[in-house]
């Protein structure tokens, strides 16, 4: 069973009304205390609904939470979980294992994520990138490129390696999604 810790993250409502928008994906745009209690809730074997997020609307969906009961295994996959961790409490995640590449990777595969959002929603009054409908390849690539430089550049360099460090095990990943490389570290 696997998860998304985007989930937690707070709604595009919280999150304009905190002057958060630009910035979402750092720490700050999650709900900390709710992930923690899910996690908690989970480790404890009580059926949790965990919420789920949208890529179309590009906000959290309640609408259609994972119900999660006793996993045999939980794989939660997404940003800043060595932060759900309480210095001095037992371990909420058993393994965390932090997935790498370099940074040329990281934005190629998120460029070839986002355009085909954004070419989609064209045409989807509901989808949260027919407000870019108006722009053509060409100026999409280079939004992509923006949101890269200046959103998720600096998340990474300065929050999300965090998590690098705090990793049980670091795999590198190839472009072309191979692993390269597994590190083992202690924890």
């Amino acid at each position: 069973m696997a998860s998304a810790t985007d989930g937690f993250l707070f709604p595009n409502s919280v999150l304009e009304q905190r002057g958060l928008s630009l910035r979402k994906g750092y720490p700050e745009t999650f709900d900390v205390a709710a992930m923690q209690a899910a996690f908690e809730g989970v480790k404890a074997g009580r059926r949790m609904a965990l919420p789920r997020y949208s890529h179309a609307t590009y906000d959290v969906d309640y609408s259609d939470p994972l119900i999660v009961e006793r996993p045999h295994v939980l794989i939660l996959d997404g940003l800043h979980l060595a932060q759900v961790e309480r210095p001095g409490e037992a371990r909420l995640i058993d393994v965390l294992i932090y997935l790498d590449a370099p940074e040329d990777v990281l934005e190629a595969w998120f460029t070839a994520r986002l355009l085909p959002l954004m070419r989609t929603g064209r045409d989807d009054p509901a989808s949260f990138y027919h407000r870019f409908r108006a722009l053509d390849d060409a100026q999409c690539a280079a939004f992509a490129k923006s949101v890269w430089e200046n959103i998720n550049l600096p998340n990474l360099r300065e929050h999300i390696v965090k998590d690098r460090e705090a990793a049980d095990y670091v795999v590198t990943k190839a472009r072309d999604h191979s692993i390269a490389h597994i590190e083992r570290r202690a924890r």
